[in-house]
């Protein structure tokens, strides 16, 4: 039988740095597309 007890404040820190790394590297990941779709846009338009 197991019993709802609370993560440590370690183990819910942890959780957090780990999803805070991914959502920037999403960003950044999203960030370098955009550039290169404005880069082509650019010159096709130029």
């Amino acid at each position: 039988m197991t019993t709802n007890q609370p993560n440590s404040i370690e183990t819910r820190l942890t959780r957090l740095e780990t999803l805070f790394t991914n959502m920037g590297e999403t960003v950044l990941s999203q960030n370098d597309a955009i550039t290169a779709q404005s880069t082509t846009i650019k010159s096709i338009l130029c």
